[in-house]
């Protein structure tokens, strides 16, 4: 009975070559290696040995760390708790940015101001093409973040005509200004300002930490328990 190979696939084709008998069946071996030359030669023999490459060398790219029980369960333990400690700093540096020294921590501090300018920066939205302008008042060696144009320009021309100012700061950061008993930078104005300048790039944290559950959750699977993801 003559075998039809046209209807194989690549895969069973390669599977019969390796275990054909070519001394007991030297026509059917022939007709195998003129169908396997002739899927070389319309390309679908290396569009398969491609794609079992890239699916073999993905496979191997992925990092799955495989723990056993027993006497090596405390290693097991030391990746959970590194996995939990990863998290905890994140989250001590992430939480303190959402707020500001409270006035009350702070002390009033009086001076004369010779001299105040007001700076702005510039930032483009890459998303929306949009351009966003800050205005900061900097004067002595403190700084008013992000107040608006106005009340910048404003008071950058009217500080150095005052004879005394009074400033609630926290390391050179202004949370309150007052100049004659009149407080022109209120607290809560201010506070919000740090806040937004204290958040601004924190989604870098986020990502941190989807790229630590994507790359580690195997492995954080297999510590708790030992065997759920292998390697095969």
């Amino acid at each position: 009975m003559k075998i039809d190979y046209t209807k194989y696939t690549v895969s069973e084709l390669l599977d019969v070559q390796d275990n054909i008998d070519k001394l007991a069946h030297p026509e059917r071996y022939q007709l195998l290696c003129e169908e396997i030359n002739f899927r070389k030669s319309n390309g679908e023999y290396h569009t398969y040995l491609k794609s079992f490459t890239t699916d073999e060398s993905e496979d191997d790219d992925e990092l799955i760390i495989e723990f056993s029980k027993g006497h090596k369960s405390w290693s097991r333990r030391a990746f959970i708790v590194f996995f939990a400690l990863i998290h905890l700093i994140v989250i001590a540096l992430v939480i303190p940015k959402y707020f500001a020294p409270s006035l009350s921590d702070m002390t009033e501090y009086k001076t004369d101001i010779a001299d105040a300018q007001c700076n702005v920066e510039e930032y483009e939205d890459s998303e929306t093409d949009k351009i966003y302008h800050y205005y900061d008042l900097n004067f002595d060696v403190f700084s008013a973040v992000n107040i608006g144009q106005t009340i910048c320009q404003r008071l950058a021309k009217e500080l150095p005509t005052y004879s005394q100012v009074s400033i609630w700061q926290s390391e050179g950061y202004v949370y309150q200004l007052e100049v004659d008993s009149k407080i022109v930078l209120p607290y809560k104005k201010m506070n919000k300002s740090m806040v937004e300048l204290q958040t601004d790039g924190v989604e870098m944290y986020l990502f941190l930490l989807i790229g630590l559950w994507f790359i580690g959750f195997k492995s954080l699977a297999n510590a708790i328990k030992p065997g759920s993801f292998t390697k095969d």
